[in-house]
């Protein structure tokens, strides 16, 4: 196998997304904020389990925030 050196290929990428990024499929995958993390010690701190942190997590949310995982990571994050 022989490549050309006299053809080459040019990419332009232009930075647009061709998908939504505040669907909940894309809010699931965001990484959890520093905000939300000091929220969680915090209330580790004061005695509370995981169940109860994530319960008091999605009372305080709004639906959108529901799904946005930077705002309300789940149990899975919150009790590992």
């Amino acid at each position: 196998m022989s490549f050309s050196s006299q053809k080459a290929t040019i990419c332009t990428l232009n930075g647009t997304h061709n998908h939504s990024l505040t669907n909940a499929a894309a809010l699931a995958v965001k990484p959890v904020s520093a905000e939300t993390k000091e929220k969680i010690i915090q209330q580790f701190e004061t005695g509370k389990t995981p169940s109860e942190i994530t319960k008091e997590m999605k009372k305080s949310c709004s639906d959108l925030e529901l799904a946005d995982r930077s705002i309300n990571p789940g149990y899975k994050y919150v009790n590992q």
